[in-house]
């Protein structure tokens, strides 16, 4: 059947009409195998061809932290510069006595900082100079794999104030976990095997069969605290650093082709 009316009898009005037909026809071909692909498509998906399931998998892990980091913040006041430094030496000697009378190595203990302040030259002088001119600071640092024995003094400090040493804000050990590395190879072979069993129970209830490995994605290591003590975490000055006992977290990605 012809798009062109076969009364016509202008030779170039039959041509231009033949081109759009010639057109259309390709145009209605063009189209029926797009939909003819749309609906191979379609069905495959439908029979399972392409399905897959995406799992995660969690290992954590209770650690004890190999390193302890324990800061502490000395100060002394008087109108004599020398009189200062006497009372901070002072606090100093009586600091490390305590610290080797607990079995920690004086060895380990650093010095951080060390502050000189006369009030009296500052642009802007506080009140009551005259009570105390000379200020002095002094910050050190016990850093040592004795976390043990740094739990056990931590839990003496009162000691410390018995032998006239007042610390200032932020005198807490720290505790670190530093051996990642020899607990990552098999907190992720735990993460990939409990992301298969997910994907095998979901591929059973689904009347199918896991198949190969998609995508796969390894998450962040985290270590935190082990245990979650939220009213001392809003005090400031409590938080995971500070527990001896570590839990060490990573979560894994996983896309399988269901067969």
């Amino acid at each position: 059947m012809s798009c062109c009316p076969a009364t016509s009898t202008d030779s170039a009005k039959r041509c231009r009409c033949r081109l759009a037909c010639g057109a259309l026809i390709l145009l209605g071909c063009l189209t029926a195998l797009a939909v003819a692909g749309l609906l191979r498509d379609g069905l495959r998906d439908f029979r399972g061809e392409n399905r897959t399931v995406s799992v995660r998998g969690l290992s954590e892990r209770e650690v004890k932290a190999d390193l302890a980091a324990w800061p502490f913040s000395l100060s002394a006041t008087s109108n004599d510069l020398a009189t200062a430094q006497n009372q901070l030496e002072q606090q100093e000697t009586a600091l490390r006595a305590f610290l080797t009378d607990q079995g920690l190595s004086e060895t380990d203990i650093s010095l951080l900082r060390y502050d000189v302040q006369d009030l009296l030259a500052q642009q802007y002088r506080p009140d009551r100079v005259d009570e105390g001119r000379y200020v002095l600071a002094k910050a050190l640092l016990l850093r040592t794999h004795d976390v043990d024995k740094v739990a056990a003094a931590s839990q003496s400090i009162d000691a410390l104030v018995r032998r006239g040493v007042a610390l200032g804000q932020g005198s807490q050990p720290s505790y670190i976990f530093t051996k990642l590395n020899d607990v990552k190879p098999d907190m992720i072979r735990d993460a990939n095997a409990n992301a298969l069993a997910a994907a095998q129970q979901f591929a059973e209830d689904s009347g199918a069969r896991v198949g190969a490995i998609v995508t796969a994605t390894q998450g962040v290591f985290s270590i935190n605290g082990r245990d979650d003590i939220p009213s001392l975490s809003n005090m400031g000055n409590f938080g995971p650093d500070m527990q001896l006992n570590k839990n060490v977290r990573v979560v894994t990605s996983v896309t399988y082709k269901l067969d």
